[in-house]
């Protein structure tokens, strides 16, 4: 699912009343989903599995997912609950032509030898795309915590430029920051 080019885009691209439409088919070895919305191009897409949730036997996965390990396994708070479920991830280019193909990716790798450790540390990379600064974090935060990216202009009262995620089993993640739209002097990314 993703925005589409402003010649496909629906009407009402980018309101606030989002909607989205998707379909999944079984083709050969494959799952096979499509979709369309009225976000604004850019949408980073998760794929999750959350056992319970699920109608079948939850038997190897447990209840609550206890029992899948493996580098796609993500730990989440709900409802005063620890739950467990395999995700994944596609990463799309907002400035793709029409039929472009992404395929799912699995970002996390291993935790740092300080993981969870009180002296917290990150180490961004920024990349600037086009309309958007993409910021990439290693750290040692706790999985599941909540980060948003953001930028700061001296002077300005602004908003609509950051955006929240959670920070992946391994302590990363990553965010998109709006660029400013117009010259605003000198600004700052912000982390927090």
């Amino acid at each position: 699912m993703s925005g589409t080019s402003s010649e496909h885009a629906p009407k009402d691209q980018g309101a606030s009343d989002v909607w989205l439409q998707g379909s999944a088919k079984i083709e050969k070895d494959q799952i096979v989903i499509s979709g369309t919305s009225n976000l604004v191009p850019g949408l980073e897409i998760t794929i999750s599995f959350k056992p319970d949730q699920q109608s079948a036997d939850l038997e190897p996965y447990g209840a609550n997912g206890e029992k899948m390990t493996g580098t796609f396994i993500h730990q989440v708070e709900e409802e005063n609950q620890t739950l467990h479920k395999a995700v994944t991830y596609i990463y799309m280019d907002a400035a793709a032509e029409i039929g472009s193909e992404w395929k799912a990716e699995n970002p996390v790798g291993e935790k740092p030898d300080d993981y969870v450790n009180p002296a917290i540390w990150m180490k961004p990379e920024v990349n600037a795309e086009e309309g958007f600064y993409l910021i990439k974090v290693k750290s040692n935060l706790l999985e599941g915590t909540v980060v948003s990216g953001d930028i700061g202009i001296p002077d300005h009262v602004h908003f609509g430029y950051g955006e929240k995620t959670q920070v992946l089993p391994d302590g990363s993640f990553q965010v998109r920051v709006k660029q400013p739209k117009k010259d605003v002097g000198s600004f700052y990314l912000v982390l927090h």
